[in-house]
């Protein structure tokens, strides 16, 4: 029986064995195909190459596009851009035009401040960024909750003390 359980490991073992060949086989064919499309600003349709390093890379530099994509809310960017387009398409409206490029100036003023603020702080923790910014993002959600159940109990007080 002894004999048996070690055939039987050695053909599970060969299995994994086949099945992660497989599978580097099948990541490696998806990497050549995948463009990782970093939305935003900068179309950079990044290529991803087999060679290791380069993968690596650009999936650091994917990370931290994610990692700054997360803090702004991205899409008033995207739709103050487009107002901008068709403003200036419509060729009327300057004045809103104008406008609608401070407003989006000053969101793209915060995010650097923000971006600053999360490559500060990632490399003070020795974190990745990404991981900084979920932090940060927690935390931040936590002062919300925090103050919404102050402001609950705060109209508790007001209604009883009207009562």
């Amino acid at each position: 029986s002894a004999a048996l359980i070690v055939q039987s490991h050695g053909r599970a073992a060969e299995a994994k064995r086949a099945a992660a060949g497989k599978r580097a086989e099948r990541r490696a064919a998806t990497t050549m195909q995948s463009h990782v499309r970093a939305k935003g600003d900068r179309q950079a349709y990044l290529v991803v190459r087999t060679d290791n390093r380069a993968a690596k890379r650009l999936q650091s530099n994917y990370r931290r596009l994610l990692a700054q994509r997360v803090f702004l809310p991205q899409r008033d960017m995207y739709r103050a851009a487009s107002k901008l387009q068709a403003a200036q398409r419509g060729g009327a409206a300057r004045a809103e035009a104008d406008r609608l490029r401070e407003q989006r100036d000053a969101a793209t003023r915060l995010q650097a401040t923000a971006r600053m603020r999360l490559a500060i702080r990632a490399r003070a923790h020795k974190v990745t960024e990404r991981q900084a910014a979920l932090v940060m993002q927690a935390a931040a959600r936590k002062r919300e909750a925090r103050r919404e159940l102050l402001a609950r109990r705060e109209a508790i007080a007001r209604r009883e003390r009207a009562a």
